[in-house]
């Protein structure tokens, strides 16, 4: 058993001062409720008291000159025999946790092992039981762990802030999105691992929470593959029964996706306006449903209509169109895109009637789409051709669409404008 590396350490052993050493174990041992024995230096029990003899395991000859490490748990004996060495080595008290080698259900529960040195090279072994704390504190872990597995299911960046601004905990997403390992003690300032010119706006929101109030500031990182990850981080304080600040809650939900899409229409947008100003047409758009037509600054002037109302009805618009032009044809594509999904797009030419008698040529451009799962909008714009050469429903001006699975009608722009937009 262990006998031949305690020997190695013997003379080690013998020279090392003992801190406080028992001078009569045997009488000590007596007078022990506990489970306890005496252990010789080589590691062999010399004697054990009548509590530890009711819990040993009944193979054992208690009688018998028995190894002191087969009394322990055969799960727990590594540990028993390198804080046994570890005692010899160091020539003062020391303790460990362990079970015992007993029946079944003695086996199974916890204690604290302590050895302390004899004046005769001996050593006093007692046992503390602690299963029931022992007990809790697995229970603890078990739930901790199943809460840890839980944060880390979620795509979402989950931290536990202290007030001070330590990170306590974060979940799997979070630690990949900042680059620390996933079996981190935390334990860092938060706002350190997030980029120079976040921190300000992170701070602020902090100092919120503390204050018992919820914060929100936009965050940003870059994962392993240099991509730039943007996240949308809110704080939330966790309040103690005494209605004070305990902890912080900060979820980060990335919004990589909606800061891309909004860069991308913010920049359509742009290039829109310019073509509005310089090409002299105004974008609208169409609810089906409640019959209303928005339009921008460009189709108000185009149609001579009050800048300050960007909403009206189908009808108000229906009134600018020239008596004579009424059956004028509108042509009717109609696109398949799936057998869900459908567009229809709307192209005809027409004069109206301004406000001060002024009679302009228009171009109208629009389209619906159609799906399931939204509701049905139409999208279009409008143009003074009034200036320009070109023929009505022209080839060169309604082109075919870029799909051989599209049919046209031709409607008159009566009925256009009486919503019958949603059928062919």
């Amino acid at each position: 058993m262990i006998a031949d590396t305690i020997n190695d350490l013997r003379n080690i052993e013998n020279n090392k001062p003992k801190d406080k050493p028992v001078s009569d174990p045997k009488a000590v041992l007596s007078t022990i409720c506990l489970p306890a024995c005496i252990i010789d230096g080589r590691g062999y029990v010399v004697s054990l008291n009548e509590p530890w003899r009711k819990l040993i395991n009944p193979s054992i000859d208690p009688q018998k000159y028995n190894p002191w490490a087969e009394l322990i748990n055969p799960s727990d004996r590594y540990r028993a025999v390198s804080n046994f060495c570890a005692a010899l080595v160091k020539g003062n008290c020391i303790s460990f946790e362990c079970r015992l080698n007993g029946s079944d259900i003695d086996s199974k529960r916890w204690y604290i092992a302590t050895l302390q040195p004899t004046r005769n090279l001996e050593w006093l072994c007692i046992f503390f039981d602690i299963d029931e704390i022992k007990t809790r504190e697995i229970s603890l872990e078990r739930r901790a762990s199943i809460q840890s597995d839980m944060l880390d299911i979620s795509v979402d960046c989950i931290k536990l802030v202290a007030t001070d601004g330590m990170l306590l905990h974060m979940n799997k997403a979070g630690c990949q999105a900042l680059g620390i390992p996933e079996n981190s003690a935390f334990g860092m300032p938060w706002l350190d691992l997030l980029p120079a010119d976040i921190q300000p706006a992170g701070r602020v929101a902090l100092n919120l929470a503390k204050d018992g109030k919820s914060g929100r500031f936009p965050g940003r990182s870059v994962d392993s593959n240099g991509r730039i990850q943007h996240w949308d981080n809110m704080l939330t304080p966790v309040m103690g029964p005494a209605g004070q600040v305990t902890t912080i809650l900060c979820i980060s939900r990335e919004a990589t996706r909606e800061i891309e899409s909004r860069d991308v229409n913010q920049q359509l947008q742009d290039r829109l306006n310019i073509v509005a100003r310089f090409g002299n047409i105004g974008f609208f758009e169409f609810d089906v449903h409640v019959k209303r037509i928005a339009l921008d600054d460009h189709c108000r002037k185009i149609l001579s209509l009050n800048t300050t109302d960007d909403s009206r009805s189908i009808d108000e618009l229906g009134a600018l169109v020239h008596p004579e032009d009424m059956q004028q044809a509108v042509c009717v594509t109609s696109i398949d895109q799936g057998p869900s999904a459908s567009r229809l797009e709307y192209f005809s030419e027409f004069r109206i009637i301004r406000s001060g008698g002024e009679i302009r040529k228009i171009r109208l451009v629009a389209y619906l789409t159609r799906n399931p799962q939204e509701p049905d909008r139409v999208f279009g714009m409008i143009s003074d051709i009034t200036d320009k050469a070109l023929d009505s429903i022209g080839e060169n001006a309604n082109p075919a669409p870029k799909s051989d699975t599209f049919t046209r009608t031709y409607r008159n722009l009566s009925d256009f404008l009486q919503l019958k937009v949603s059928s062919n």
